[in-house]
């Protein structure tokens, strides 16, 4: 798409823990247990410490926002449309396993760089990752 990575402020990526395609999830361990043949990750898994503010990728607006099930935890998709993100196409974007629902309605405005939610666990407890849910760190990635 030739597009450059870039960061707002002092922000930065952590490293991905498993990648989008990834047939075994961050623990190594394989994600076609209970889904089936050829199962395999539908995103991108980042390990941050609970409560990290996660900020908008790029401009755009609140799509939608809710409580999902296991796997996926509370939720927030944004849409990115080239008007308000100055990118040459449209995307969504997806954040799960957030510590609360996000409280920005529907259809809000989001800047890049806002912080629009915090990280979490929801959606990981029980199941495949246990009593205590998915394995965080202890301290924040910076």
């Amino acid at each position: 798409a030739g597009l450059t990575l870039s960061f707002h402020g002092n922000a930065r990526c952590v490293p991905i823990a498993s990648p989008y395609g990834s047939s075994t999830r961050y623990d190594g361990s394989s994600r076609r247990v209970g889904g089936g043949p050829g199962a395999t990750h539908g995103g991108i898994d980042l390990t941050l410490a609970e409560g990290t503010p996660l900020l908008a990728i790029a401009a755009g607006s609140v799509f939608g926002a809710g409580e999902g099930g296991r796997l996926e935890g509370n939720y927030l998709w944004l849409l990115h449309l080239p008007e308000r993100s100055g990118l040459p196409f449209a995307f969504l974007a997806k954040y799960q396993h957030l510590a609360a629902r996000p409280p920005l309605p529907r259809g809000a405005a989001v800047a890049l760089g806002q912080e629009i939610a915090r990280s979490g666990s929801s959606g990981t407890v029980g199941g495949h990752y246990g009593s205590a849910g998915y394995a965080q760190r202890t301290t924040p990635s910076r």
